[in-house]
């Protein structure tokens, strides 16, 4: 990213509030000389090689959205991932996440039309409301961490390439539209902890033909009766039968 010299000299006259690590002034400080896109902050800092990450433990909101940035690699100092860091980031194809992750913010990777893969760390606990990873059209594969209760609302919504998920041992619930219209989704296993499919869940997801719950048809039949009805998680996909441990379950269509 080219910058002027002008801008190059404020932000130098921001050094104190750099080395004090007070990042929300020095922002302020910088956007009030002339606005700019969401993102290009971090641009001008690593262009005068300042690179605000290394003293940070979450990368703040809107860290890079819109940039053209193809790869990046996580700090091992962040421990959080801030709402809309990556959002529209449409040229990002790799990231690297360090190994003490523990959340990722809402709208995170939101439309990062390139981002076919992202290895999800073990240590990561909390995926926040939502739309985390929603309209990645190209993201193929996804395992979830253990340790991860709940996949949130419009987690993957529209990502019609994921063909393979991998849900966490110890789920609790699948929110609303979390998987919708993944229409390269073909085959699920739910984990025998879930106790909530939310409405739209896996709706249009066109491909769905295969699904297994490693619980009992008892246990499963308590997940259809709750919330808004048997049906209401799987509209618009060729899905007629859960196979449980101990039996099948026929849903409606």
């Amino acid at each position: 990213m080219q910058i002027s010299e002008e801008l190059r000299e404020l932000i130098q006259e921001n050094i104190d509030l750099i080395d004090s690590n007070n990042w929300v002034q020095v922002y302020e400080n910088i956007y009030n000389y002339n606005e700019f896109y969401v993102g290009d902050f971090t641009s001008i800092m690593h262009a005068c090689g300042i690179y605000p990450e290394y003293y940070l433990d979450i990368l703040p909101k809107y860290f890079l959205s819109y940039n053209d940035i193809m790869k990046y690699s996580v700090p091992e100092n962040i421990t959080g991932i801030g709402a809309n860091a990556f959002s529209i980031c449409a040229s990002l194809t790799e990231i690297n996440l360090p190994k003490n992750l523990v959340f990722i913010g809402p709208n995170a990777f939101f439309k990062c039309l390139h981002l076919k893969s992202i290895d999800l760390p073990n240590s990561l606990t909390e995926l926040k409301v939502g739309n985390n990873f929603s309209h990645c059209p190209r993201l193929e594969t996804i395992a979830i961490p253990d340790a991860i209760k709940y996949i949130p609302t419009h987690c993957f919504f529209e990502c019609t390439k994921l063909h393979t998920i991998k849900l966490p041992s110890n789920l609790i619930g699948i929110k609303a539209s979390a998987f919708e219209k993944c229409t390269s989704l073909n085959n699920v296993t739910l984990p025998a902890s879930l106790s909530e499919i939310k409405p739209a869940a896996f709706d249009s997801c066109t491909s769905l033909t295969n699904m297994n719950y490693l619980g009992t048809i008892e246990q499963f039949q308590t997940i259809r009766s709750t919330d808004y009805g048997s049906n209401r998680w799987h509209r618009g996909t060729p899905l007629r039968v859960v196979h449980c441990k101990d039996g099948d379950v026929e849903l409606n269509e």
